[in-house]
């Protein structure tokens, strides 16, 4: 009787900590598992695989560090459930060689930025 208790509440508590992992926007399932298991230390975006993340920073913080003149702005992607932003600048240079860009930039709900940096080359 003990030991089904156990593995209820086992069972619940892993259901719980998953819901939002399993259930948020993009990731095939090897990425879910890899978020469950180690948190969101690496992300992938459009096929590529980005490690981070780095402090938070504010938006005037990642305009004036990343920017070069630019205001960012919301890509319509996400990841993790996080809106993507980057610079118009940014997004026509990797449309036109079809490229990534090196940092990928997530706004936090809070309003905060966190940025990933591309692993390995092209």
């Amino acid at each position: 009787m003990i030991l089904s208790f156990a593995g209820l509440v086992l069972v619940v508590a892993l259901v719980i900590k998953t819901t939002p992992i399993l259930f948020n926007d993009g990731g095939n399932l090897h990425q879910k598992l890899h978020w469950i298991v180690y948190g969101y230390d690496r992300v992938w975006y459009h096929n590529r695989t980005y490690l981070g993340p780095s402090k938070e920073i504010n938006w005037n913080e990642l305009e004036s560090t990343y920017g070069q003149g630019e205001k960012f702005i919301a890509t319509g992607d996400k990841v993790i459930g996080l809106p993507v932003y980057d610079t118009p600048r940014s997004l026509a240079f990797q449309k036109q060689r079809n490229v990534v860009s090196t940092l990928l930039f997530l706004k936090k709900p809070d309003g905060n930025f966190v940025v990933y940096s591309l692993s390995g080359g092209p």
